[in-house]
């Protein structure tokens, strides 16, 4: 796929968690996960995302991304209904950061293994 397209992905994918981390509790949709790992889940796909997007540059995700988790959590402070917690502030910022690992293991192995195929010459 091409980094457009998969940038367009991990952009869409951040404003739909704005829209479930900031709006009613009654759009949020549950599962049989407990809240933590939701947390955890949903925010770990983000970072893997942002990795197939924008490739080789670990660190620079793992601040933005960590800043973004903590604006979401921060904005809740506001929004009726919802409130800032720091479980679910590590837990958002702990799911980015796996996500990114998880991201970058793959992306360097995926390279790695398409390089071995290459003929040397």
């Amino acid at each position: 796929m091409s980094a457009f397209f998969l940038r367009a992905a991990a952009w869409l994918y951040a404003i739909v968690l704005m829209l479930l981390t900031l709006g009613p509790a009654s759009v949020r949709p549950e599962t049989a996960m407990p809240p933590y790992l939701e947390h955890l889940a949903a925010f770990g796909v983000l970072g893997f995302l942002l990795v197939a997007g924008y490739g080789n540059r670990g660190m620079l995700l793992i601040f933005y991304g960590g800043a973004f988790a903590a604006f979401l959590e921060f904005c809740q402070i506001w929004v009726p209904g919802r409130h800032a917690r720091l479980i679910d502030l590590t837990t958002d910022v702990s799911g980015i950061w796996i996500g990114v690992a998880v991201g970058l293991i793959l992306l360097r192995a995926f390279r790695d293994t398409s390089s071995s195929h290459e003929p040397s010459g």
